[in-house]
């Protein structure tokens, strides 16, 4: 892969990255109704995942002999399978958990419903970070 579309599909990657954190929190904070407490075991769910991704992509990043290669299929796809999943699964949560209309989410749906939804897309964000870092750091830009 050149270079320089590698650069532009590692610059795309993070800026959809950052448009699809934007879409989540909001449906999340309406699903929770916004409370505070929401917001913060969204964020924790969200930085716990792209840690753990990172650290993953670290691992796997030094035993690859060619990391851009996941840049071309696996990555991309399965980032772009996630995303309606995780819309699905926070869209269905009031209905699966059984909660009536204007009343809060018990505190186990508070917690599953963040891990279900955005664990597994944050965790490819933290992946392919690394990997792509790995690349860029290892190939001369010009």
């Amino acid at each position: 892969m050149k270079t320089r579309y590698f650069l532009f599909a590692f610059f795309l990657m993070g800026f959809l990255a950052q448009v699809v954190q934007v879409v989540l929190i909001r449906e999340l904070a309406i699903v929770f109704r916004g409370t505070e407490f929401s917001l913060g075991v969204t964020f924790a769910v969200w930085f716990i995942f792209v840690a753990l991704g990172s650290r993953v992509g670290g691992y796997i990043g030094d035993k690859l002999h060619a990391p851009q290669n996941l840049f071309t299929g696996p990555i991309p796809l399965i980032s772009v399978a996630l995303l309606p999943i995780a819309l699905y699964i926070i869209r269905i949560s009031r209905v699966f958990f059984a909660v009536p209309a204007g009343t809060d989410l018990p505190f186990y749906a508070l917690l599953l419903i963040p891990l279900g939804a955005l664990g597994p897309f944050c965790f490819m964000i933290g992946f392919s970070f690394v990997i792509g870092a790995k690349y860029i750091k290892d190939t001369p830009l010009l």
